[in-house]
């Protein structure tokens, strides 16, 4: 392989590393969210507002915030 290719293969590689890394981060925080409206019963709102919140802003993130070009660019097909 030339140079070029191979650190265009390495690129591609730590961006879905790193994508994985981001989509797991996700599962993780919903978990804590479901578990804290579980601990919490009728306060949940008020209790987990900042975990909530925070899931929000990395879900609408592109890539949910890891680095790289948005999945759904030509890139990646």
């Amino acid at each position: 392989m030339r140079p070029d290719m191979m650190e265009m293969h390495q690129q591609k590689l730590y961006y879905a590393k790193e994508y994985a890394i981001a989509v797991e981060e996700i599962k993780i925080m919903q978990e804590e969210l479901k578990l804290c409206f579980i601990k919490s019963g009728v306060n949940q709102f008020e209790d987990c507002k900042e975990l909530r919140e925070k899931l929000w802003k990395k879900m609408h993130l592109p890539n949910y915030g890891a680095p790289g070009p948005p999945k759904s660019s030509s890139r990646f097909m």
